[in-house]
């Protein structure tokens, strides 16, 4: 899951990014505090994982940013299996193997 924080002012500022999961769930990272250029906006990755024996069904996520909380619904599945290989950024059309920044895992490899 990503945050985007967003600065609409003329100065420059640093708003605190909180996620909070009601167990089995977790976030990864649980805090932060995103520094954020005058006119500009920046995206906060958040990993939600959960125990393979995590009953199927709806769990909340709480993304806080600032004093605004947001509440997300995470759906664990009967059947949730991970692919081999994933990467968060690749070209459209292309294969995770092209990934952009680095950002590519391999399970089993």
């Amino acid at each position: 899951m990503v945050a985007r924080v967003v600065d609409n002012t003329g100065d420059p500022l640093t708003r605190p990014l909180t996620v909070t999961a009601a167990a089995p769930p977790t976030a990864i990272p649980a805090t932060s505090s995103p520094d954020v250029p005058a006119h500009q906006g920046v995206t906060a990755a958040v990993r939600i994982t959960a125990p393979r024996d995590t009953p199927p069904g709806e769990h909340r996520v709480t993304v806080t940013v600032g004093d605004e909380p947001t509440e997300v619904p995470v759906t664990v599945t009967e059947t949730c299996t991970e692919p081999e290989v994933y990467a968060s950024s690749f070209p459209t059309g292309f294969g995770p193997e092209r990934a952009v920044d680095g950002d590519i895992a391999c399970q089993g490899c």
